[in-house]
Parts: structure tokens; C-alpha cells; sequence
């Protein structure tokens, strides 16, 4: 019962501020690797070796029954969205080691700036992998755990949900990527 709890608690948390600003994002609904452009993913497997995108078969039951309830159709370890400016489609990947003993994850950004494709690793953690997805979230006003700033974004922002346990937002500003925790 307690889990549920926490469960719910965390996706009504984790999700009432991209409600309030009634903007859907473009979704990715498949964990099938076509959907990210073929110079993304060459990045990826070259840049990556020993790490691949999550998928659903990653949770274990519980955690898989309520990501699936909460975001039908969507993948993950994939988000789509305008992260670092509106005219580009950047994707955040959700990488975790290919080595089942490791329990390794990494959040790394890739957004193609002309001919060139930037990378950005946003996350890192050991542990948990199982319980770790990624999504895109609008643009628009976020709220901070206590004494935590409101962050206004201007760009689509990554959600990297550890569920269970907390949220925490990455967006672009000045440059460079920072973070915001939502909930804990």
C-alpha cells in the first residue's frame, strides 16, 4: 500500500506543472532505436560502447505496470523535444550499461548544431537503473521542493524520474544545462 502511495504521489507531483500549462509534447512511442535519427544513433553506439537505451523490460513488474499507466505509449529512455532552442529536435537518452552487474545509468543529450551533433551528459548514477525514465516537459513555470527557486523555461525541459523517489528537471540556460529537484 505504501509503494501506491508514493507512487501516485510521484506522478501527480512530477507531472501537475506541464497539466497546468496544457501544452502536449510530441511523444515517442516506441523504444524501437529507428525513431532517433541514424547520425544520433552512430553517435550514440560509437561515443557509447557497453550502453543502450532503456526500455519497459527494464523495470521490474511494479515499476513497469506504473510507468505504463502513467505515460502509455512512451518509451523511457527516449525524449524528443526543442531542449537547447526551438529549431532544433534534440533527444535525451536514457543509456544504461549493457552489463546487467554494472546497474549503471547515464542521461546524455544529443542536438544537432549543423552538420556537427553536440552531446551533453546531464545525469549519471549507479544503482536504481531499474526504477530511472526519462520524459519531455513544456516550457513554462516549475516548482522547487522547499526553498527551491520557481524556474521559468524557455525551451522543452527533460523530467528524469527516479519513481518511487523523487524528480528532478534539467533545462537549458545561459549555455549550459542545470537542474531543478521537483520532488523527493
Amino acid at each position: 500500500m505504501r509503494k501506491w502511495f508514493w507512487v501516485m504521489m510521484l506522478l501527480v507531483s512530477g507531472w501537475s506543472s506541464a497539466a497546468e500549462n496544457n501544452v502536449t509534447l510530441p511523444s515517442i512511442t516506441s523504444c524501437n532505436t529507428n525513431v532517433i535519427p541514424d547520425s544520433i544513433s552512430n553517435l550514440m553506439k560509437s561515443s557509447f560502447v557497453g550502453w543502450r537505451i532503456k526500455n519497459e523490460r527494464d523495470f521490474d513488474d511494479f515499476h513497469r505496470a506504473a510507468w505504463i499507466k502513467a505515460k502509455p505509449g512512451l518509451c523511457p529512455g527516449i525524449a524528443k523535444g526543442h531542449f537547447i532552442n526551438s529549431l532544433t529536435n534534440d533527444y535525451a537518452l536514457l543509456l544504461v550499461s549493457s552489463d546487467q552487474k554494472k546497474q549503471s545509468y547515464k542521461v546524455v543529450v544529443f542536438s544537432p548544431k549543423g552538420e556537427k551533433i553536440n552531446s551533453y551528459i546531464v545525469e549519471s548514477g549507479r544503482n536504481f537503473m531499474e526504477r530511472v525514465a526519462v520524459s519531455a516537459i513544456s516550457p513554462g513555470a516549475y516548482f522547487g521542493v522547499e526553498n527551491s527557486p520557481t524556474v521559468e523555461l524557455k525551451t522543452d525541459g527533460i523530467m528524469v524520474e527516479e519513481l518511487e523517489v523523487g524528480s528532478m528537471i534539467y533545462y537549458w540556460s545561459n549555455g549550459s544545462f542545470k537542474n531543478i529537484i521537483t520532488s523527493e
